[in-house]
């Protein structure tokens, strides 16, 4: 199950890092819009990939011992982050559509604070919640 596990991650990464390229170029202005059919395919993607982290996870607990893993101050740690991630991906959805719509420039301050916000506690999560789980095994 683990191997099910890291491929699962291992692909929503790659899909996550052709995101944020895209994200980045035109953040930076060298796209003046995403195209809105890719990266709701692509959104959808990557909570594919969440929903069947979080399925294989599971199992891979259960068969550990939930009881002592509950008592595990990473694994508890690691599934707050894995709850962001989940909270995330909802508002990123709410948000995308931003980036369909007009250049980066042309967003508000508080639309500029909320993607870059999104965007900082998703990276972030996903690079601890990778090492807390390198922490549990």
């Amino acid at each position: 199950m683990l191997t099910i596990h890291l491929t699962i991650l291992s692909l929503t990464i790659l899909v996550i890092i052709f995101s944020d390229f895209n994200g980045l170029l035109w953040l930076l202005g060298r796209k003046q819009q995403l195209s809105k059919k890719l990266f709701t395919v692509l959104h959808w993607l990557v909570s594919i990939g969440l929903v069947g982290m979080i399925l294989t996870g599971g199992y891979m607990a259960y068969g550990y011992g939930t009881e002592a893993l509950f008592k595990n101050y990473v694994f508890g740690t690691k599934m707050f982050f894995v709850a962001m991630l989940v909270i995330n991906a909802y508002l990123i959805g709410k948000h995308m559509h931003l980036s369909f719509e007009k250049p980066f420039k042309e967003l508000s301050r508080k639309e500029k604070q909320v993607l870059m916000i999104s965007g900082l506690v998703s990276t972030s999560a996903w690079i601890i919640i990778f090492v807390l789980g390198k922490m549990l095994f």
